[in-house]
């Protein structure tokens, strides 16, 4: 029976809510290193019977060319990049980390609500505002999305 579900159990809650929240902490629990326990609600059966056994391929989207996204790695020197957010947290700066001085790529006012952040390999930066999350990249730091 490797791989296949071990039994199940039917548990009775006084309210959904209860039900609820049984669900969000117990779905996924790690039980040991081979065995997840997972959980459903009784009326999520109605949701996977009602699942159409008519599998449609999905249409494939094109191709969006976002450049160059490691641009900033062709620069002749190989300087590092950072950004500094400044002016009471009204403006965020990039900067090319050029010596003698550091040279100021490019300058946004209202740029992110919060903070920035680069990816890990430095191929976006990562803007973060109460409504979620905007990505930026590529020669001129263009919005991918948000």
């Amino acid at each position: 029976l490797e791989g296949k579900t071990k039994g199940y159990i039917f548990l009775e809650f006084a309210n959904a809510s209860s039900a609820e929240q049984a669900v969000l902490s117990m779905n996924n629990y790690k039980l040991d290193k081979a065995h997840t326990f997972l959980v459903n609600l009784f009326s999520d059966f109605e949701k996977f019977e009602g699942i159409s056994d008519d599998w449609e391929e999905p249409s494939p989207r094109s191709f969006d060319d976002k450049g160059n996204l490691r641009d900033w790695l062709l620069e002749p020197d190989s300087v590092d990049q950072y950004s500094v957010i400044h002016g009471a947290g009204s403006h965020v700066s990039i900067y090319a980390n050029t010596q003698p001085e550091p040279t100021e790529l490019e300058k946004r006012e209202k740029w992110t609500e919060t903070y920035v952040e680069w990816s890990p390999l430095g191929t976006y930066l990562a803007t973060f505002h109460a409504r979620g999350i905007a990505l930026w990249g590529g020669k001129g730091y263009e919005k991918w999305t948000e």
